[in-house]
């Protein structure tokens, strides 16, 4: 509580206090650090406490007073120092936030405060790493903020752990006494699981029993697991997959890097066969590229708009063609995207059509996958030659993106769409050409 408290209030003081220059922001900084190390440092030093991990604790403390010593003799390089840190620390925060909205189970409530707090410090750390001018009067008072926000944090912890002691003790006491008591509300709500709450769209949903027949367009063979195996696995109508190009370059283990490229394709289509069981893909369709070699030209259109007349689509779907608009542009991702857009441009349906993409910052339309993301994930577990991939990056990132589309539709996990509007994409080609 006496960090939090002190912390707090330097943080005040550099906010409040008028005419401040960096020179004296530093020293208030330089005795603030070594004030809160003293607070945590001394305790350890007179025995009055045993942490499990004093010594890294001490070394801690001591180095924070080191750099509160710079910061005093020396504020021009502390100047340089905070930019340098403070931009790391708020980035840093920011990241840490990102990675509890993905792994933390909180309520879609809590899901919106964090994704905010996270956006807001990566900004401000990568505005102050970057050396972008906020000029001194802002730099000051994000300097002040930045310490107001930590000595409230302890103070918050503090209050809340003395709560949780508090009805521990209590619990304690009754047990002892063989009275009967319920437990803390600290521990009921660890172990209780909340009751799901009844889920409202903010946003448009897709609606997957409107559809009879869809055309999923993908890059690679793993593709429509990983970025729309809910909306496969949801939709009630015909599904046929159509895959550009057979991921003959992404060979992640020794086992296969001996393989024929041929060989290799083929073992990663079947692999394609085995998911498609899962999510209820009917057919499967393959353009013949190699990876990292889809071309957005005549031939790859043609070939694409032979597939919509053959199966006369109601529903096509595939990725964001505007490079700045995708997390991922990848560049078979962005040649199958363009090549689609301009063979959904130029398909004269003679029944209504809709098109969205996939693989998007911007998406305006959402599908709850909730209850089949374990399947989702099962699909793409049977791409047994990119575990290595699938085991170590996709699934962190695959999860960030359902919790984010989640939280916009009350959600616990959804897939992001964009959908276009045919007719004025349409306009927006023709004009370009």
């Amino acid at each position: 509580m006496l960090r939090g408290l002190v912390t707090a209030a330097i943080g005040i003081v550099i906010i409040v206090l008028p005419g401040l220059t960096l020179v004296t922001t530093m020293l208030i900084v330089g005795i603030g650090l070594i004030i809160d190390a003293a607070i945590i440092a001394l305790p350890i030093l007179l025995g009055r406490t045993t942490p499990h991990l004093w010594k890294i604790v001490l070394t801690r403390e001591v180095v924070q007073i080191l750099a509160g010593l710079i910061f005093i003799f020396h504020p021009v390089l502390g100047i340089e120092i905070v930019l340098v840190l403070l931009g790391l620390l708020v980035l840093f925060r920011g990241i840490l936030e990102l990675i509890v909205l993905t792994e933390a189970q909180t309520t879609v409530h809590h899901r919106r405060w964090l994704l905010v707090i996270a956006l807001a410090f990566i900004v401000v750390g990568i505005f102050t790493i970057t050396g972008v001018s906020l000029g001194t009067e802002v730099l000051i008072d994000l300097v002040g903020v930045y310490i107001l926000i930590e000595g409230l944090t302890h103070i918050l912890s503090a209050f809340r752990r003395q709560s949780f002691q508090e009805e521990l003790a209590q619990y304690e006491t009754a047990i002892l006494s063989h009275e009967g008591v319920s437990l803390p509300s600290s521990l009921t709500q660890l172990d209780k699981p909340q009751p799901r709450t009844k889920r409202s769209f903010l946003f448009p949903h897709l609606d997957t029993d409107k559809y009879r027949k869809i055309v999923i367009l993908t890059p690679h063979p793993d593709d429509l697991e990983g970025f729309v195996g809910g909306l496969a696995y949801r939709l009630s109508g015909e599904v046929i997959s159509v895959i550009f190009s057979g991921g003959d370059k992404g060979v992640w283990s020794k086992e296969y890097s001996v393989m024929e490229t041929d060989d290799y394709i083929r073992v990663r289509l079947e692999e394609s066969d085995t998911a498609a069981l899962l999510l209820g893909v009917d057919e499967i369709n393959y353009l013949g590229y190699l990876d990292r070699s889809v071309p957005m030209d005549e031939d790859s259109i043609r070939k694409v708009l032979a597939q919509f007349e053959h199966h006369q689509p109601d529903l096509v779907v595939s990725f964001e063609y505007l490079k700045r608009f995708t997390p991922y542009p990848h560049p078979d991702h962005l040649a199958t995207a363009n090549t689609v857009r301009h063979a959904v441009a130029r398909y004269n349906a003679d029944h209504a059509l809709d098109y969205v993409v996939v693989s998007t910052l911007i998406p305006n339309s959402f599908l709850d996958v909730s209850g089949v993301r374990r399947i989702k994930l099962q699909a793409l577990a049977c791409h047994t030659t990119q575990a290595d991939l699938n085991s170590l990056i996709f699934p962190f990132l695959e999860k960030l993106f359902s919790h984010l589309w989640g939280i916009f539709v009350g959600a616990d996990y959804a897939e992001g769409y964009r959908r276009i509007d045919i007719t004025r994409m349409r306009e927006k080609l023709d004009n370009a050409q």
